[in-house]
């Protein structure tokens, strides 16, 4: 039997040093059989293009978007950013966050968006294209199309199966959920993050294979750089701990495995610390700001199940896009809507456990992985931004890699009415399709700002956030009789809708109907509840009232309204505003106070610095005047009142 075995193995090694040469085959005599194997013999021979596939298909799916112009975010953060439009001004990307080039609005400025190379990103966009709007969304796209080809190699080195990594890649480039990463110019955030974070984890996974300390080095590089793209990277520690402790559980011993664990802690500890330190100079905070209002953690706990059950179905059925999914909190366990996502996510849970495959488990722990950081950042946010498409984009990798491994399992059944073999190719293809023409469509969306929020009444005409969002954005347009139509027509979806009492409120202050627009602000105080979501407004009303009262000249119902806003919410802008109050009073002192409390809140807003400074005259504290103009020129080297700062430090 040896002897036989033996002979074989000659032979084969002979056919292999003196190939026989192939036979003319007439076209005609192809089998389908035939066929299909000289289709995979041409894949073969030709691997380093069909890797190339997805990245096709990002382009083929995403390129209609260069039809659209600036929406929403791209307005303030592109058309009015002096950040960005000179070059010079490009170490600043470091030094503020996100939203500081609104150097005259608190509001704004006081935000919790740290992320310099989106900056960097922009800056270079502007230097390159200036406003031409379809270069911008190239860049998107392009940047799509990289994030595709990186997913493959990702997956190809976690599965060590390219049809698999091939199969997960292709769907990840079509899926319509990233139409609001890619075809939104602000939205790029998160594809430059994965840009960044694929990277650093495919280099941590080429490490454990080559034991190459430069790849490391490369990791964490890479993963400092996501960082600095989006605070949302912070999950690579959370899957490379996963990926050392569990995944590989069956390949060393757990206290070899625990080493190595602390090991790849301490290394992406660095970066990790490095980032925060950065953070926490700029905007004086690591996570959390006391400017939002916070809602209870017991109800956004609750509120998880069903916001991840969305998240699913977002990407399971992703049909009929909009930019606004309206989350509404969640007070009781015993309320349907937690018992039904809860029980979703539990039984997802549990056939993730029967199942037991490693590689299933792995989609599942990635997809859960990035989105914690959204997920843990709930508590700051809007119900009517609990939920984002944006958010999936990375996230969408372990979905698009569990339908993969669905499709690979099923071309493995052996079933006699149907050839599974050729049934999934054909699935995954009609998924494919379906899916591309599904990004192609929402892709349009976001033509403009008008046909983005008018696409979300579209979607759901009787969501009165859709019509308020809509308000806002026609009266900007400079549309005001239909701002007011819209506004009015929330009241009637639900006449304790808050923010339609805001809007009609602000309609009447720009029009000089300071009455009515006081009796909008007081009707909305009215509509508040103990209800955390309906709560949290509480706080904004009162500082909207006393600003109000102060331009009727009420002033003992203004400092009443703005020493109450305070109270209920510390935060920089209403210490900044009470301030400004005692200071146009002649309260200096006062206004000293206020402001220095703004000041510890918000230490990087440069008008808190002018306006101290100004205090500071009137109190006759020279020198502490003097420290603040200086701090202010330091902060805001653009501004417009330079010169006079300049010299009123020259001639103290």
């Amino acid at each position: 039997m040896s002897k036989r075995r033996s002979e074989k193995r000659g032979a084969r090694a002979e056919a292999t040093r003196h190939p026989k040469k192939s036979k003319p085959v007439i076209s005609g005599s192809l089998t389908v059989a035939d066929s299909l194997k000289r289709v995979g013999q041409f894949l073969n021979e030709w691997r380093s293009v069909y890797v190339l596939v997805p990245v096709l298909l990002a382009l083929l799916t995403s390129i209609n978007t260069l039809e659209c112009g600036f929406a929403h975010d791209d307005v303030p953060q592109i058309l009015n950013n002096e950040f960005i439009q000179d070059i010079a001004y490009l170490p600043f990307a470091f030094t503020t966050s996100v939203w500081s080039f609104m150097s005259e609005n608190i509001r704004a400025t006081t935000d919790l968006y740290y992320r310099p190379m989106f900056a960097v990103l922009f800056t270079l966009n502007y230097a390159l294209f200036s406003t031409t709007a379809w270069a911008w969304h190239l860049v998107n796209v392009l940047i799509h199309a990289a994030v595709s080809f990186q997913v493959f190699i990702v997956l190809r080195e976690v599965s060590q199966r390219k049809w698999v990594a091939l199969t997960a890649a292709a769907l990840f480039a079509v899926h319509p959920v990233h139409a609001e990463s890619v075809a939104w110019i602000s939205g790029a955030t998160d594809p430059l993050m994965a840009l960044f974070f694929l990277p650093a984890f495919f280099c941590y996974l080429r490490y454990r294979q080559k034991k190459l300390k430069l790849l490391l080095v490369l990791a964490a590089a890479a993963y400092f750089l996501a960082l600095l793209t989006k605070e949302t990277a912070l999950a690579l520690p959370l899957l490379v701990a996963y990926f050392e402790v569990v995944h590989n559980r069956k390949r060393s011993p757990f206290k070899q495995r625990a080493m190595s664990t602390l090991l790849m802690g301490a290394i992406f500890s660095v970066p990790t610390l490095l980032y925060f330190l950065m953070r926490y100079n700029v905007i004086g905070s690591l996570l959390i700001s006391p400017d939002r209002p916070v809602y209870p953690l017991g109800w956004i706990l609750m509120t998880q199940p069903i916001v991840i059950a969305k998240y699913l179905c977002l990407m399971a059925a992703p049909m009929a896009y909009s930019f606004q999914h309206y989350t509404a909190l969640v007070g009781s366990i015993a309320s349907v809507s937690f018992l039904a996502p809860f029980a979703l996510v539990a039984a997802i849970g549990l056939g993730l456990f029967l199942i037991k495959s490693r590689e299933l488990n792995f989609a599942a722990v990635w997809f859960i992985a990035t989105l914690a950081p959204s997920l843990a950042a709930a508590r700051t946010f809007h119900p009517v931004s609990m939920v984002q498409e944006r958010y999936l984009y990375l996230s969408s990798l372990g979905f698009c890699f569990a339908v993969a491994l669905g499709i690979e399992w099923l071309a493995a059944r052996k079933v006699r009415v149907v050839r599974m073999s050729v049934l999934a190719p054909a699935l995954t293809v009609a998924l494919i399709v379906l899916w591309s023409v599904v990004t192609i469509e929402q892709n349009m969306t976001w033509r403009d700002t008008l046909s983005l929020f008018r696409h979300c009444v579209a979607v759901n005409p009787k969501a009165p956030l859709a019509r308020t969002a809509l308000s806002t954005v026609y009266y900007t347009a400079g549309m005001k009789r239909e701002a007011e139509a819209e506004a009015r027509t929330a009241l009637d979806l639900d006449p304790s809708c808050i923010d339609a009492y805001v809007n009609l409120g602000y309609f009447a202050r720009a029009s000089g109907r300071l009455d009515e627009a006081i009796d909008y602000v007081n009707r909305a105080k009215r509509a508040v509840t103990d209800e955390p979501e309906k709560k949290a407004y509480e706080a904004s009303l009162n500082h909207d009232a006393g600003l109000l009262y102060e331009q009727k000249k009420d002033f003992d119902l203004a400092e009443e309204n703005l020493q109450r806003a305070v109270e209920l919410r510390p935060s920089a802008p209403n210490f900044y505003d009470l301030a400004g109050f005692y200071f146009d009073r002649g309260r200096y002192e006062e206004a000293r106070e206020g402001y220095e409390e703004a000041s510890r809140h918000a230490r990087r807003f440069g008008l808190i610095h002018l306006k101290l400074g100004q205090t500071y005259d009137r109190l006759g504290q020279f020198e502490n005047a003097r420290a603040e103009y200086q701090m202010y020129l330091e902060l805001t080297p653009y501004a417009k009142d330079r010169s006079e700062i300049l010299r009123r430090l020259a001639h103290p």
